[in-house]
């Protein structure tokens, strides 16, 4: 409102306008005005003008800080499964076999609830553990709901003396591209394994065992990348084909390795025996127990492109 009345005072009441003025202007196609108010927007947090604000100072941070050492991050909710979270919930008398229904019904009517236990795990987790096992300097990152109501995070961060990539000057040095191999195999994997029977998500904490069973079973329960649809990630490319933005599948590869994307940029190929993997760290995936993204970045221009990209 205070926005509002401001633009008024500056704007409107010299022109002596009227609402019929006001709506024949629209009418006709004058868009002056409305590009004058949207900039007023941007000091309304949660505007489309407020987060077009947050991510050109976030692309500044970039290319001032470079993009050495930089990882792109996402976590989302298991919130349909994680049992520490209902513990939390009202208390209800329900039979064994109805608890997905339950769940369902706790997200609805307590999304407060939801909300807090989230940034508290997150916070928590990456405070306390990925700050310092990534060895983080610099860091940034933002929740977002999904249609349904369920959150999670995006965010980068900027590792502590990490490796320097200058594309043109190290692509035919082979002692460079190998450190730049062994750095990406020390944060990431797309790696599989056989198939489990139960979802992991819904273990309490007192079952949850730091072996390698519970991380395959992560993996295949919370890592593959399963529907592509219209409404999430496929979109037209220049050609009239319907693509994936993920680019999914993948290639298999039996080595990780780093070429040229055809553009003069580097572009990451990671180990990987199944093309619908999503990339992960085993800390970040067991310790957070709900789907994960972790993605090594090797250029300003990748960096730019993750925080510009329609999610």
């Amino acid at each position: 409102m205070q926005e509002g009345k401001i633009y008024v005072k500056q704007n409107l009441n010299d022109d002596e306008l009227t609402v019929n003025d006001i709506q024949e202007r629209i009418a006709t196609g004058d868009k002056h005005m409305a590009d004058r108010i949207m900039q007023y927007g941007n000091g309304i947090r949660g505007s489309r003008q407020f987060w077009m604000a947050r991510r050109c100072e976030l692309a500044d941070m970039i290319k001032q800080l470079g993009s050495n050492g930089m990882i792109f991050f996402t976590f989302s909710s298991a919130d349909l499964h994680w049992p520490e979270l209902h513990k939390l919930m009202p208390e209800r008398n329900t039979k064994e076999n109805e608890y997905t229904k339950l769940y369902h019904t706790n997200l609805v009517d307590n999304p407060h609830v939801a909300a807090w236990f989230f940034n508290e795990r997150f916070e928590n987790f990456f405070n306390y553990v990925l700050k310092k096992h990534w060895n983080l300097e610099d860091w940034w990152y933002r929740f977002e709901w999904q249609h349904r109501g369920s959150v999670h995070v995006h965010g980068i961060g900027k590792i502590k003396n990490g490796s320097t990539i200058e594309w043109e000057k190290i692509k035919d040095d082979e002692n460079a591209m190998n450190e730049i191999v062994k750095y990406a195999n020390s944060l990431v994997t797309t790696i599989n394994a056989p198939i489990p029977n139960c979802h992991p998500c819904q273990k309490d904490h007192s079952e949850l065992q730091d072996d390698l069973q519970d991380y395959i079973d992560l993996i295949n329960k919370l890592q593959q990348h399963t529907r592509c649809s219209p409404s999430y990630c496929i979109h037209i490319n220049q050609k009239g084909e319907q693509i994936c933005r993920f680019k999914y599948p993948k290639e298999k590869s039996d080595h990780t390795f780093v070429r040229d994307d055809g553009h003069g940029r580097p572009e990451l190929v990671t180990a990987r025996n199944d093309p619908l993997i999503n990339p992960h760290s085993r800390l970040q995936l067991q310790g957070w127990q709900a789907n994960v993204d972790l993605k090594p970045i090797l250029s300003t221009h990748a960096a730019l492109q993750y925080i510009s990209v329609k999610r």
